[in-house]
């Protein structure tokens, strides 16, 4: 009976404590480039949110520490008309709000290599670039 009024200050403790400092709320689209996001409708409508592994709070680093964070990620610019893409990208493998390492092709483009050879069981594409696509 004693460990009840204990439980019951502890509880009353952690719930009487400040939020994250590092979580903060802001309007869907709201987040500019370079700007953290958690969420696709975090960046504004041009914008992807990518992770990179390079992002999050600034501390002193320890090896790869930070590289496999994958609860935010940076908003950038989606890829335009000839600019390099990864034509299998998908979204990053342990958050499926975020892109891995680069945003995709603006809308209406996709990524293509500028030669593609087909084998039986493989598509290579040679410099890939966002293209419009064929007919």
């Amino acid at each position: 009976m004693k460990t009840l009024p204990l439980l019951v200050f502890v509880i009353a403790l952690a719930a009487s404590q400040n939020p994250d400092p590092h979580v903060t709320v802001r309007p869907s689209g709201s987040v500019t480039t370079g700007g953290i996001c958690s969420h696709q409708s975090d960046c504004a409508d041009e914008l992807c949110c990518v992770h990179t592994g390079l992002t999050g709070k600034r501390r002193k680093r320890i090896f790869f520490d930070g590289l496999f964070d994958h609860d935010h990620g940076v908003c950038q610019p989606y890829r335009a008309l000839n600019e390099s893409c990864m034509p299998f990208m998908t979204h990053d493998i342990f958050n499926h709000e975020l892109f891995q390492s680069h945003c995709p092709c603006e809308q209406g483009l996709e990524c293509r290599g500028l030669t593609v050879d087909e084998a039986e069981h493989s598509v290579t594409h040679h410099n890939p670039r966002c293209q419009p696509p064929e007919s």
